[in-house]
């Protein structure tokens, strides 16, 4: 096993990025921990760090009852999952709705007085530390295609081999450190880092954009 800090990833993936990537990209950041990864990866390529908020569809209180996610104007429904859950449409709908505000509130603090990177034609890095579910992530490369991005590269530690075919279709390629079929795994642990806050996260943010020439945002 391999144990990296979240930092520490960060550097080795933006070695590895630089291969496939030839121009500024657009790092973004699908979750707190993805955050201290991506801030390493766009300072490292020049380029700004914005956030996708992503919020899963779960059943309150049923465990292992995620039937989707909702990103920036995207909703991603697994309808087997849903005929499998016996949830009834407005039920699914209402769900839908409180995701919905949830994620767009989480987007909101995690920018902080920032506002989003425009990503049209431009190449997109979606950073993560390695947590997100297929899923979550697959909803999140949905929002940036629907968004026009010219190319979304995935990079993470790992990744699970079911979350590598959620994104055959949506990224042109993926980064990681150690592949889901190899037998030695990487853990990400940061021994003196409990929790990123969202003060952080905007932090990140405001920092990354503050060193950079003036960028196309919404």
């Amino acid at each position: 096993m391999v144990t990296v800090t979240r930092m520490d990833a960060g550097r080795r993936l933006a070695v590895g990025l630089r291969a496939v990537v030839h121009e500024v990209p657009v790092v973004v950041a699908l979750s707190p921990g993805g955050a201290r990864v991506g801030e390493v990866i766009a300072a490292d390529l020049e380029g700004p760090l914005d956030v996708m908020a992503v919020v899963r569809l779960e059943v309150p209180g049923r465990p292992r009852s995620t039937f989707g996610a909702v990103a920036d104007g995207v909703t991603l429904i697994l309808h087997d999952r849903v005929k499998a859950l016996g949830l009834p449409e407005a039920y699914v709908n209402r769900l839908v709705d409180f995701a919905r505000r949830d994620m767009l509130q989480q987007a909101r603090s995690w920018r902080g007085t920032a506002v989003p990177v425009e990503v049209a034609g431009r190449t997109v890095v979606l950073a993560d530390d390695g947590s997100g579910s297929a899923v979550s992530v697959a909803a999140a490369a949905t929002a940036l295609r629907e968004q026009g991005a010219s190319r979304v590269l995935y990079a993470a530690p790992t990744a699970t081999a079911e979350l590598c075919r959620a994104l055959q279709s949506l990224c042109e390629s993926r980064v990681l450190l150690r592949e889901p079929d190899l037998q030695e795994t990487t853990l990400v642990c940061d021994p003196t880092l409990a929790q990123t806050t969202t003060e952080e996260i905007a932090t990140m943010v405001r920092r990354s954009r503050s060193s950079l020439p003036a960028i196309n945002c919404v």
